[in-house]
């Protein structure tokens, strides 16, 4: 389960949909979407609510692991899941 700090990374979270109810509104519907994968600093960080600069101090420490793609850094979901199961770093 992902919680956010902002709206936007709730809302890319979700997909949306509109169902009509019995009289007659338009009402949006939120569903899980698939979860990625790779994630990045910034998404990791805003779904953390910590720093970009925290991310890449958790990935030094060996807490998070990050993939090179490139110059791009991307993050293992399961590892900021497991992260969150451990209650932090320590």
């Amino acid at each position: 389960i992902w919680f956010s700090c902002s709206q936007r990374t709730a809302s890319a979270a979700f997909s949306k949909e509109t169902t009509m109810t019995k009289d007659g509104r338009n009402v949006a519907r939120t569903e899980p979407g698939p979860s990625p994968k790779l994630l990045t600093v910034t998404q990791v960080a805003e779904l953390l609510c910590i720093s970009r600069r925290q991310i890449y101090r958790l990935k030094a420490m060996g807490a998070i692991r990050c993939v090179k793609l490139g110059r791009a850094c991307r993050i293992q979901a399961e590892s900021v899941d497991l992260l969150i199961k451990r209650g932090g770093t320590q």
